[in-house]
């Protein structure tokens, strides 16, 4: 009879796959990284302690750009604690952060990279509870993967990560380097633009940004095209055109699916004698932002997306307590300002709403010191285009910074006066035995600039002490210059009797 204990919990009987003389098999499963006590008790007789370890095991993990940094999805095997201690994760001798855990996945946040620094081959260590992995997974930055691709009014849209940039990203179709076109790459390089220069059937496609991403199939033989470059918020009726549709298709009638299962079918407005290419009109129904969708007509089929307009801004302007008034059409987006889906961006400031929002107008307060250049807005993650503001308001930071020039003149002003008037007051002082007409005349200069230093503190200044300050040293001044003449009167008598 064999007991099997592990933490001091006895093992149950179904997990013990094999007890031998030499072996014992168990079938149990440690979802958690952690180490574990276990002991054999067999005939009243209990064996020693034999220390386990289940070690973080990592799989899989993703790649991100070098320059910018980002998130680093890790995947496997007890990649958290039972405790719920956070794991350390590093890459080479890089620090990647962690911001989530569970048994499968770390994500964990890890910040751009030194130019010139070693960028593949990384290897992946994971210490949890100051247990380690022993297996050995790579990481390299950088590495450009393609996970999908829509055709988009005869642009070619690529999601992924680590796309490259405008400059440094080659696309290659069927082998060969495209060269006759514009690559729009965005910040996160996550998406890819292009405009094929050639008609596409089918055809192999990969990228190259220094690393050769993974190849995909692109199929734009069968595609698409909105007649409006956007649709409205509130909806519309729009056209679309497909080309290169089948023979066997040609009397089928087109559907739209989107992805939460409302579908819009087509109808036929028959403006073609070509077959192949026929335009048909839809019912969009209303929405924000972009939204995926697939059409088909009989057994052809593609992904593509629409993209809803956003807000048109005309001018801006300043208004009433230094609030920014923004002009233009938003009727349709005042139902969308009170779902509290528009947002503003002004500068490096950013408001969750505006503070007003009207079928010809919005407005919003702010700092007028900032440096101040575009006003945008933002609806459900579309940007509006920008308005560049800094031209309007800069007559308005002129006044400001020159006011508070002024002020900060002023107040040296008054402090250099007044230091002054404490060194004239010092000579008076010391120089009892000078000249009297000097003496006199240092004194009127002193009342002069004292009253003008007190006169423009009234001006400026909002703290009144600075003002009784002044007043206080005229007075004493005023004080010195009578007795200095009370002096001057002494001595000329005593100089008449003699």
């Amino acid at each position: 009879m064999v007991d099997i204990f592990m933490d001091e919990i006895k093992v149950e009987k179904q997990s013990i796959e094999l007890v031998d003389h030499e072996i014992i098999i168990l079938n149990f499963n440690q979802q958690y990284c952690k180490s574990v006590e276990i002991k054999v008790v067999s005939g009243g007789l209990v064996s020693n302690v034999f220390k386990k370890e289940f070690k973080p095991n990592p799989i899989k993990i993703n790649t991100v750009p070098s320059d910018i940094g980002g998130i680093v999805i890790i995947e496997g095997q007890r990649l958290s604690s039972s405790i719920k201690s956070t794991p350390l994760v590093k890459i080479g001798n890089y620090s990647c952060i962690v911001i989530l855990s569970t048994i499968n996945t770390i994500e964990c946040n890890i910040k751009p990279i030194p130019k010139g620094s070693i960028l593949k081959d990384l290897i992946v260590s994971i210490s949890i509870d100051g247990i380690k992995n022993d297996n050995k997974l790579l990481f390299s930055f950088g590495t450009p993967f393609i996970s999908d691709i829509l055709i988009t009014q005869g642009i070619i849209k690529i999601n992924g990560i680590c796309l490259g940039t405008n400059s440094s990203t080659q696309i290659y179709i069927d082998d060969v380097l495209q060269t006759n076109i514009t690559i729009s790459v965005n910040e996160k390089q996550t998406i890819l633009l292009f405009q094929p220069s050639i008609q596409i059937k089918k055809s192999k496609l990969y990228l190259k940004n220094e690393i050769k991403s993974n190849e995909v199939i692109l199929d734009s033989s069968f595609y698409g095209k909105f007649s409006e470059s956007y649709i409205s918020v509130d909806g519309q009726l729009v056209n679309y055109t497909l080309y290169n549709i089948n023979q066997v298709n040609y009397n089928k009638i087109p559907i739209i699916k989107f992805l939460n299962n409302i579908t819009i079918s087509g109808i036929d407005i028959k403006n073609s004698t070509e077959y192949s290419t026929r335009t048909y009109s839809f019912q969009i129904p209303n929405g924000c932002g972009r939204k995926e969708f697939f059409i088909s007509i009989g057994d052809q089929g593609f992904r593509s997306e629409l993209y809803y307009g956003t807000p048109k801004i005309r001018n801006c302007s300043i208004g009433i307590n230094q609030m920014i008034v923004c002009n233009g059409d938003f009727e349709s987006y005042v139902g969308l300002y009170n779902d509290d889906e528009i947002q503003i961006h002004f500068s490096n400031e950013f408001f969750k709403k505006p503070s007003s929002f009207d079928k010809n107008s919005f407005s919003f307060p702010s700092n007028i010191q900032n440096n101040i250049t575009e006003i945008f807005l933002q609806v459900f993650n579309e940007l509006s285009e920008i308005i560049i503001v800094d031209s309007i308001l800069k007559p308005l930071k002129n006044l400001t910074i020159n006011n508070n020039n002024n002020n900060n003149n002023n107040n040296n002003n008054n402090n250099n006066n007044n230091n002054n008037n404490n060194n004239n007051n010092n000579n008076n002082n010391n120089n009892n035995n000078t000249s009297q007409f000097n003496s006199t005349t240092n004194e009127k200069q002193i009342y002069n600039e004292t009253y003008e230093s007190s006169d423009n503190s009234f001006y400026t200044s909002s703290n009144h002490k600075n003002y009784n300050d002044n007043i206080n040293s005229a007075s004493s001044k005023l004080k010195i210059y009578i007795i200095n003449i009370y002096f001057f009167l002494f001595f000329y008598l005593i100089f008449i009797k003699l």
